[in-house]
């Protein structure tokens, strides 16, 4: 049974939430996250404690869904918080400002190449500090994702 449906005209997708810490999440709007839905998860986020809410818009597609004009559908094919202080990101799939937002967070952030944003490189999962799940491949975020994580 869902706790907190998404009514009415809202749309929500979690692939649009990447959480920085327990007080600050980033909230992707995109073609399957729409401003309805982001309110009305925002409430509920405001009512569990988080202190802030990035919202950050997502290009997307109307008609071409051929990479790269086609965009992308969440915020965590383009931005993938790896540990702490530390994310992978295709620069290209933001806005400038939500970069900026970023570095004033302090968050050293490894830039993924295209030809491995576009098979969702940034699309991890973080199990624990300097731990993730990455699907193979992805050499280059790999390899500096690691030199990164060393340097700490």
């Amino acid at each position: 049974m869902l706790q907190n449906p998404v009514r009415g005209y809202g749309t929500f997708e979690g692939g649009n939430v990447v959480w920085l810490d327990p007080a600050h999440v980033c909230i992707g709007k995109s073609i399957r996250t729409n401003q309805e839905g982001i309110d009305q998860v925002s409430a509920i986020l405001a009512s569990v404690g988080v202190e802030e809410i990035k919202i950050v818009p997502i290009p997307g597609w109307l008609e071409n869904v051929d990479w790269p004009a086609g965009g992308f559908a969440h915020l965590d094919c383009v931005f993938g918080y790896v540990d702490s202080g530390v994310a992978l990101i295709y620069p290209p799939g933001v806005p400038y400002d939500f970069l900026e937002y970023l570095q004033e967070k302090e968050i050293n952030l490894i830039e993924v190449p295209p030809e491995e944003a576009k098979d969702y490189a940034c699309n991890t999962l973080a199990l624990e500090p300097g731990k993730i799940i990455m699907l193979e491949g992805f050499e280059a975020a790999r390899k500096n994702w690691k030199k990164r994580a060393l340097k700490s």
